[in-house]
């Protein structure tokens, strides 16, 4: 499986540093597109990390909940966070935000 990291900008929401759209390619000319996966720092820790896209769903006894928009095997998540990260680090060199 190939990713390709298409864009990164700046946020819409100041609590992201960064919103992030990969594709997936098997290579063979089948792929998917994913946008708004958020570049994050820890605030305790400094550390990056990527937060993949949710959606919000409204509940009686509370305001909202959030559910998972896709899931990943834990590998493909890391190598999306690698390649994410990685292009994000190019990004903010470049000029970004």
């Amino acid at each position: 499986m190939q990713i390709s990291v298409k864009t990164i900008t700046t946020p819409l929401k100041p609590t992201r540093l960064a919103d992030a759209t990969v594709e997936l390619s098997d290579g063979s000319g089948h792929s998917v597109e994913i946008s708004d996966i958020r570049i994050l720092r820890n605030q305790k820790t400094g550390e990056l990390w990527i937060a993949p896209p949710t959606h919000s769903i409204a509940h009686p006894q509370k305001k909202w909940d959030y559910a998972k928009t896709c899931e990943f095997s834990r590998a493909l998540f890391r190598d999306i966070e690698s390649a994410v990260l990685d292009a994000y680090a190019a990004w903010q060199q470049g000029g970004g935000r």
